[in-house]
């Protein structure tokens, strides 16, 4: 018998202000003005089907032997806070006219907006560890912000607000310094600041850390929405960045230098889980702004259920067997080119590399909860599931393969079988993070029903042979591939 799990692909459901998550199949630049391509995270609940001995030409998926040595070595985040006493960062207006802004006219529109509640200067105050507002105007020389930038990153621009941001000349910065209790406060003073130079001048918002472009309306929801704790919610001041590096996605929060707090990395994710392990970055964020960066013994428990802003909690639906808590063990990370200008806080799985994927897999179960497979047996030797085979086959190998690797392949997943004691085989959805020759290795998302020892999470491998169907994500989002699934489900 041989079993086929799943089936149909469901969308993650994180609520209306979940985690804002941008995906690249590529890598990005240290760059500001750096370009990410959006993809629809996609999990997988599946269903198994288990069918008599399939012809010998269609062979078995194997399990990669653990790797022996642990992960690398992590230096442990101190037993103390992590907030910094100094916090510092930049928000900005920028314009299309080279010469719109007046720093003297800027200067009295900043003062009219927080009196005495803030100093503000100018750039060399901030330079000298000055705390207070600073007013820094930079043009920029044969600069061009591309047109993909304003899409993905654009908050309500209007066509005026494009136009100005595609022939930006200049900026007048909004630079912030100030202390770990006065964060929450400065920043919205800060906010405030942008919105009425914005309005005076016509020019765009700019969010500095998370590299976000707003028009007057999303500015002045998210001025709104920076209240202190509990009615912070922090979905609405941080993004969180996942980019593939080459094989595995590198899954980090940026933003969060506002409130004197590290951003967060989850580094080696299976491509299809970055929009769990993005959820988790953003949990542990929360976290953080809550308890004031608070830890112990390099370790952090977060729960949905013991934060306090309820609104955040509550866009999160968990699956079958999700506790919305968990214990996590927390590392200092070593910065990349990309990453945001701040210390950075790892979570990382202490244990033999071989079993990284394992592990993060039974945590973010653990945390969020997975659809249980569904178990529908048939024959092997179906005409129409052999013809939806061969097709799939046929179709991955001449049009998916020469793209894989690609920024126009933004995730790809294989079904192949694996072999059973009694002889059949369980054919499993893998998630793809490397194609050499006809080799296809990739991170097991299924639980084996029928193989003892085998779990969701490990490394496997497959040629490209035995592949029994195919799922492949386009930028934006367009899925090809799954020829099997409404065959069985017909069953």
């Amino acid at each position: 018998m041989l079993a086929h799990c799943g089936l149909v692909p469901a969308q993650v459901a994180l609520g209306s202000r979940s985690t804002r998550l941008v995906e690249s199949a590529l890598g990005y630049s240290r760059a500001v003005r750096s370009v990410l391509i959006p993809v629809l995270v996609l999990s997988f609940a599946g269903a198994c089907k288990k069918v008599a001995e399939p012809p010998p030409t269609q062979g078995r998926a194997e399990v990669v032997p653990p790797e022996p040595e642990k992960t690398r070595d992590y230096d442990p985040v101190p037993d103390e806070l992590l907030a910094d006493d100094v916090v510092a960062y930049a928000l900005a207006v920028w314009s299309d006219e080279a010469h719109t802004f007046d720093e003297e006219a800027a200067f009295q529109i900043a003062l009219k907006v927080v009196g005495d509640e803030m100093s503000i200067t100018d750039e060399t105050a901030s330079k000298a560890g000055t705390l207070g507002l600073f007013l820094k105007l930079q043009a920029f020389d044969d600069f061009e912000l591309p047109e993909q930038n304003v899409r993905i990153f654009g908050h309500d621009l209007t066509a005026q607000d494009k136009k100005k941001l595609l022939g930006a000349r200049s900026a007048l910065y909004v630079i912030v310094n100030t202390t770990a209790e006065r964060a929450m406060a400065d920043y919205q003073r800060a906010s405030r600041v942008v919105a009425a130079l914005a309005k005076k001048t016509g020019a765009v918002a700019v969010d500095e850390e998370t590299r976000e472009y707003f028009g007057t309306s999303a500015w002045n929801e998210r001025i709104d929405n920076a209240v202190a704790s509990p009615q912070f919610n922090i979905n609405w001041h941080t993004v969180v960045h996942s980019y593939r590096k080459p094989e595995l996605a590198r899954v980090i929060s940026l933003g969060m230098a506002k409130f004197g707090l590290p951003d967060i990395v989850v580094n080696d994710v299976p491509p299809g889980w970055s929009s769990s392990m993005a959820s988790l970055v953003n949990l542990v964020a929360q976290t953080l702004i809550e308890n004031g960066g608070q830890v112990r013994g390099s370790r952090l428990d977060v729960s949905l259920e013991s934060l306090k802003n309820r609104d955040f909690a509550e866009a999160f639906e968990l699956d079958e067997g999700g506790t919305g808590k968990a214990t996590l063990s927390l590392g200092i990370a070593v910065a990349e080119e990309g990453d945001p200008d701040n210390r950075l806080v790892e979570v990382v799985f202490p244990g033999p590399k071989g079993e990284l994927h394992t592990r993060q897999r039974a945590l973010l179960d653990e945390l969020w909860g997975a659809s249980p497979d569904q178990v529908i047996d048939a024959e092997a030797r179906n005409v129409a599931l052999a013809a939806a085979s061969e097709k799939a086959r046929a179709e991955l190998i001449k049009d998916v393969k020469p793209e894989f690797g690609g920024e126009s392949v933004m995730r790809l997943i294989v079904k192949a079988p694996f072999a059973t004691a009694d002889g059949g085989a369980e054919h499993m959805w893998v998630d793809v993070t490397r194609w050499e020759d006809t080799t296809i290795v990739g991170v097991l998302t299924n639980q084996p029903v029928y193989i003892e020892g085998l779990d969701k999470g490990a490394k496997v491998r497959v040629q490209e042979g035995h592949v029994s169907d195919y799922v492949v994500w386009l930028p934006g989002g367009e899925t090809r591939g799954d020829y099997t699934s409404s065959i069985l489900q017909n069953q």
